[in-house]
């Protein structure tokens, strides 16, 4: 299992310490970036991605949970991004977007709010959405598409292949310490059929609610190789054991 912690969830206030223990034993750091628009939350923009660089040689794992991602592109390649994730769902990527089918706050949904109905089919322009996704490998960044617990994995096949990673997401995107939602597994699974009918190379990522316990074991049989964890790394009492449990969710049965 590739692991990729959120450096979203770490103390900032020790931000070498945070780096040194995702440097024990995971595989990638993952960058929340968000605007205050896409998700009502904001992080932080390609100069903390460039001293994230600075400080580790792990690749840069960056979440791009922002309006109009294209257009900041140049900037988190130039940064040192390995990995640029953009969401289906978001201005820009894919034609207009839509919008969140609540008003989250960081649950998904606030107290007294209702969900909005969904459209049966997201307008999505397939033909821009691809050259969205051919200009950021053009940029010299591994591509991938990030998806919100809502939308359906039909939307997200026809373009599969052209993808370096596939990003499911298992909590509404905007704030880290969610709780998971299981919805999304089905996602995965059809997903990991995909791959394995066309021999197919791109990663399966899940980000939310991740912890090796549950979550992580379902999220393993569902066929997902990469996992995001903030919460179930940085908050655990022993970060780098977290680590290495989920590590393990990738080792076959009775390995060490």
């Amino acid at each position: 299992m590739i692991v990729s912690p959120s450096i979203l969830s770490a103390d900032w206030t020790r931000l070498a310490d945070a780096v040194k223990i995702a440097e024990s034993g995971a595989d990638w750091l993952h960058c929340d970036v968000m605007d205050g628009h896409f998700v009502p939350n904001l992080t932080f923009g390609p100069p903390m991605v460039a001293t994230l660089h600075r400080m580790t040689r792990l690749p840069l794992d960056v979440h791009l949970m922002i309006d109009d991602p294209l257009a900041f592109v140049p900037a988190f390649v130039e940064a040192g991004s390995a990995i640029l994730t953009l969401h289906i769902e978001a201005p820009g990527v894919a034609g207009p977007g839509w919008p969140a089918p609540v008003r989250s706050h960081g649950e998904g949904a606030a107290a007294g709010d209702a969900p909005a109905a969904a459209p049966a089919q997201h307008t999505i322009d397939y033909a821009r959405l691809r050259r969205t996704l051919a200009a950021v490998r053009a940029r010299g960044a591994k591509v991938g598409l990030a998806a919100r617990p809502d939308t359906p994995y039909d939307e997200l096949e026809p373009v599969l292949g052209e993808l370096d990673l596939l990003l499911v997401m298992t909590v509404y995107p905007g704030f880290s310490g969610q709780a998971f939602l299981p919805a999304p597994l089905e996602t995965m699974r059809r997903a990991a059929a995909y791959r394995r009918a066309r021999n197919d190379t791109f990663h399966i990522e899940v980000d939310g609610g991740i912890q090796a316990e549950d979550t992580g074991v379902r999220v393993a049989e569902a066929g997902a190789d990469a996992v995001v964890a903030g919460h179930g790394i940085y908050r655990q009492p022993d970060p780098v054991g977290a680590i290495r449990a989920l590590k393990a969710l990738g080792a076959p049965a009775g390995a060490a």
